[in-house]
């Protein structure tokens, strides 16, 4: 029996997208030209801005790497003020520790790529 996939897409997954329309758009890249830069189809992408799929980390941190004069890891997330938004953490300093342990793993890869 083929065991059937759902994406679930959180409010964490919607603020994300949200984030990289708002990024896409402001910066007049295509839907085309992000498919290309993430080795996936346009159609994929166009899941994930209706909703109906989500970015995975590997996706924000190529989406990082392409843009890193543009964009950060922390552009993807909620400030302090507005974490009470996204459904997933208990307080803000659960979101907080999480945020700094990526910030930091994505520093470290930095490092050992110069």
């Amino acid at each position: 029996m083929e065991k059937e996939y759902k994406h679930t897409v959180s409010k964490l997954d919607k603020y994300i997208t949200e984030r990289m329309i708002m990024f896409r758009k402001d910066n007049s890249i295509s839907v085309s030209k992000l498919a290309d830069i993430l080795n996936v189809s346009d159609s994929f992408i166009r899941n994930i801005e209706s909703y109906n799929n989500h970015y995975n980390l590997y996706h924000l941190f190529l989406i990082i790497s392409y843009f890193s004069d543009k964009i950060s890891l922390t552009s993807f997330f909620p400030s302090k003020e507005s974490f009470q938004q996204v459904h997933g953490f208990e307080n803000c300093s659960d979101f907080e520790e999480l945020k700094q342990k990526m910030i930091e793993e994505l520093r470290e890869k930095k490092e050992r790529e110069k």
